[in-house]
């Protein structure tokens, strides 16, 4: 019986086909056709702004912004973020940053009402990105909770305008680095 299975087994692999070889691997121009399509950029990095070019075309000055950053907003709505800002550092020594926020917090609100008019300015939602980014870090850092929950009146707006910008609701490299300095002349 045992030579009779072995003999089964000689048979049916003499009668299956062996599998089809692999094939050959795919050329440079194949790899590149297969490739899903690129992302389509933001909206409004397609589009020319109101100073005539885009704030991250690259052609301009690298990777820098095609124009030097602007420090504060110019709704006066939102200005109370750069108010706010330029607190951070007193108020992180105090340990009172929590309590600026929570006093300010009507003023905040109406910032992040405040957005949608800006929404076609790039300058505008950028400088708002950077300086909400700011306010949130440092209101984290005073924290001991684990997780830290930034409140409404911080968090709105600044959902608000990554949103818009197409980036998360955190300090990026964009915010801190690219968009963070000045002309010196």
């Amino acid at each position: 019986a045992a030579l009779t299975a072995a003999a089964v087994l000689v048979w049916r692999s003499k009668q299956t086909k062996a599998p089809p070889p692999p094939p050959p691997p795919p050329s440079k121009q194949r790899r590149w056709a297969e490739r899903p399509p690129a992302p389509q950029p933001r909206a409004f990095l397609s589009q020319e702004s109101s100073h005539g070019v885009s704030l991250w075309d690259v052609e301009t000055r690298g990777f820098l912004p095609s124009r030097a950053p602007r420090v504060e907003p110019v709704t006066p709505e939102l200005s109370v973020l750069h108010a706010l800002s330029l607190e951070i550092p007193a108020a992180g020594v105090e340990g009172s940053l929590r309590r600026l926020i929570r006093d300010h917090a009507a003023a905040l609100e109406a910032a992040a009402d405040a957005i949608p008019s800006a929404a076609g300015d790039e300058d505008e939602l950028e400088v708002c990105h950077a300086l909400y980014s700011y306010l949130s870090c440092a209101y984290a850092s005073e924290c001991d909770a684990t997780p830290v929950i930034i409140p409404r009146c911080l968090a709105r707006g600044f959902c608000d305008v990554a949103r818009r910008l197409g980036r998360r609701p955190m300090l990026d490299y964009c915010g801190c680095v690219l968009y963070n300095w000045a002309l010196a002349d």
